[in-house]
């Protein structure tokens, strides 16, 4: 998979997303680009929103350079205010790789070692813990997203293995043999910006969905062929007479699965 070739798909979610991870390792062109940009925006001294500057009704306020780091910091604990109960392990799971990819399509501007540190996370499937509750999705999931980013600063809480428990960021950090990031300007922003919470769900639900109509047209094929019925009402000729799609899909379905049955044929 080249970097142009970013496209995740419902029906191969998973598999999606695992080779486009496995990519993101060696083939960061777009994200490098991006993080060029803010850099030469930083060198340049000029005032930029969310870079040097503060949010919201702080927008005009500058901020000097020696405290880009904390603003950056002070951002992502401001947001991981969630409350609630914990979003469901496997939901946090796709969220992490689906925030993962969305940074690396380039257009964030995030610093390569917070997206290292937050790819080493996925490959080592580290999942952060994140409360259900607590985002407007208006400019973005930006409290579970905060809370998604907080390991990456040794707070907030992890998973255990098996999804019963969370632990202590800052011991699984130290177990793991990892050590906290420094967020550069614009981290925060580009972490806590984005709707992978919600997308998640989204994916979540819409796979496993197109994988149960998968699954019912096999048991409807199997059940024709013990039941010893009748392709005959698969025929696309019946199905072009109630134009509906979906009809016309499963018999298709059916018909290619039929197609070599000898218990139909006899």
């Amino acid at each position: 998979m080249t970097e142009h070739a970013a496209e995740i798909r419902i029906a191969t979610l998973y598999t999606d997303l695992a080779q486009r991870l496995k990519a993101l390792r060696d083939e960061r062109g777009p994200l490098r680009r991006a993080r060029a940009a803010v850099d030469r925006i930083v060198a340049g001294g000029e005032a930029h929103y969310g870079i040097n500057t503060g949010f919201g009704v702080l927008a005009t306020k500058r901020i000097d350079d020696s405290e880009l780091e904390k603003l950056q910091q002070n951002l992502l604990l401001s947001h991981a205010v969630g409350l609630g109960p914990l979003v469901p392990k496997p939901i946090a799971r796709l969220m992490l790789a689906l925030k993962v990819h969305a940074l690396g399509l380039g257009h964030s501007g995030v610093s390569e070692p917070v997206f290292l540190a937050l790819l080493e996370f996925a490959d080592r499937d580290l999942v952060p813990a994140v409360p259900s509750k607590g985002s407007l999705g208006a400019s973005g999931d930006l409290a579970p997203l905060a809370h998604l980013a907080l390991p990456l600063l040794g707070k907030g809480e992890f998973w255990n293995e098996d999804g019963t428990a969370t632990v202590d960021a800052k011991q699984v950090l130290a177990d793991q043999g990892l050590a906290p990031v420094a967020l550069a300007p614009k981290d925060g922003l580009a972490l806590v910006n984005g709707t992978q919470l919600m997308l998640a769900y989204a994916a979540y639900v819409m796979h496993r969905a197109h994988t149960l109509l998968r699954n019912v047209d096999v048991l409807a094929s199997l059940s024709l062929e013990a039941l010893r019925g009748s392709i005959q009402p698969f025929d696309p000729r019946i199905q072009r007479v109630r134009p509906h799609p979906g009809q016309a899909a499963v018999a298709d379905n059916v018909r290619a699965m039929m197609r070599d049955s000898e218990i139909l044929q006899s």
